[in-house]
């Protein structure tokens, strides 16, 4: 009986100095988990806040890219047209819409921030969506604003443009451009709003090249694109509702895509 005791103590005496080990080494390491915890999210904080410090110099940079990128095949398209003025071949024409438009609505896909318009357009509407409507939603309007601003881009004839200094405009960037069109002694104002953004790399290479600002609104001859959608969708919204305005955007973007 005397041994079995001794054997019982002896054990609780072992898982009485285990527990006091690694207790001590939990209260050791603790403090440096938290430490480099607190190191990691400051880290994090100040990541994306560089990520998010864009200067006027950037959204210039940004702006200018994309805007030299559209000028180069506006023009391309121009020279296409002039050298087959006098050919009456309207599938040929058909062929060079269905071209130049596809090139202008890449450019946009790449330049917009459309998740943030497509919140914007529909405004307190966007917190009764599910998850799924939203993504419908989003991909729709996507389509729709790409199409029809690159409708619009091939209808124009332009010459050149100049590019003023960016201006801040609360958490956003304006950026104003003035753009020669033929046929026209004036030149035409047309302002991006662009906005920079959270982003997930740490390249300094991505960081330089701006990929994290994105167009939120453009304003031609300062009439904004996105104020007038603003109006239409909320007054949508609130006659038919979330399943019927999706269906309805559904309707209009297979009918956008019919008519390239």
């Amino acid at each position: 009986m005397n041994k079995l005791i001794d054997r019982k103590t002896k054990a609780s005496k072992v898982a009485s100095l285990i527990f006091v080990i690694v207790a001590s080494l939990l209260l050791l390491l603790s403090p440096l988990t938290f430490s480099k915890a607190q190191a990691a999210d400051g880290s994090e904080r100040e990541r994306l806040k560089r990520s998010n410090d864009c200067s006027t110099a950037d959204a210039n940079h940004f702006v200018d890219k994309h805007a030299k990128e559209l000028l180069t095949e506006i023009l391309k398209k121009q020279a296409e047209q002039k050298a087959q003025k006098n050919e009456t071949n309207s599938s040929q024409e058909r062929k060079r819409q269905k071209k130049y438009k596809s090139i202008y609505m890449a450019i946009l896909k790449e330049a917009f921030a459309f998740e943030t318009v497509a919140r914007s357009l529909v405004g307190p509407y966007w917190r009764k969506m599910s998850s799924q409507q939203r993504n419908t939603y989003t991909n729709l309007i996507s389509d729709i604003l790409q199409t029809t601003i690159g409708d619009n881009i091939y209808s124009l004839q332009v010459e050149n443009y100049s590019i003023e200094e960016a201006s801040r405009l609360g958490k956003d960037f304006a950026v104003r451009l003035l753009v020669k069109l033929e046929n026209e002694a004036e030149m035409v104002p047309v302002v991006w709003r662009v906005r920079c953004f959270q982003t997930n790399s740490d390249s300094n290479e991505a960081q330089q090249e701006t990929k994290n600002m994105g167009i939120v609104d453009l304003l031609f001859r300062n009439v904004s694109v996105i104020a007038g959608k603003r109006a239409e969708m909320t007054s949508l919204l609130s006659k038919r509702g979330v399943a019927e305005f999706i269906a309805l955007l559904t309707m209009e973007r297979d009918r956008l895509r019919g008519s390239r």
